[in-house]
């Protein structure tokens, strides 16, 4: 995957101290980088106080205030990821839940193959530390990637879509 995909942004402060040591406490002693992806995604869940806030708050500030919605969420375990060298995106969509469509937001995981060389061959694992859903299912459908200019694109369809449920 692209390089920006482990390097830290404006909201994803993956070289900030804070976020360094608290991900190097999380994953301890754990090397693969799916183990580490599982257990940071444990800790954001567990961590967190769901709470629906207004605005983007940093990763620093979320890992402060430890409340926050999906965005919170994500943007504390994108952060978190890259800190340990995992290749981490901020996907922005819906979900289907309870019985309806919410705008969200979860990180995406780049898992190189095995027989990949210089890991260029993988996939990307959808996860929701919102939801608790290791990998996230297909209940989540993504628009855009969802970190700094690219979120803006999304706000070109807020609030104009429209679902028809179909049995």
């Amino acid at each position: 995957p692209p390089l920006r995909y482990v390097l830290p942004s404006l909201f994803v402060q993956a070289d900030d101290p804070r976020i360094r040591e608290q991900a190097a406490a999380i994953v301890g002693s754990t090397k693969a980088p799916w183990a580490k992806a599982k257990v940071l995604h444990r800790w954001v869940y567990e961590t967190l106080t769901k709470q629906f806030t207004v605005g983007f708050p940093s990763a620093t500030d979320v890992l402060v205030s430890k409340t926050g919605d999906c965005h919170e969420h994500t943007v504390l375990f994108t952060a978190l990821a890259r800190s340990v060298g995992i290749p981490t995106r901020m996907i922005a969509g819906v979900v289907y839940h309870q019985g309806r469509f919410f705008y969200h937001a979860w990180p995406e995981v780049w898992l190189a193959s095995s027989s990949s060389e210089a890991g260029q061959t993988g996939v990307w694992i959808p996860m929701d530390p919102t939801l608790n859903q290791i990998m996230a299912d297909a209940t989540h459908v993504g628009f855009v990637e969802a970190e700094d200019d690219q979120l803006l694109a999304l706000a070109r369809v807020v609030g104009r879509l429209r679902f028809r449920m179909v049995e």
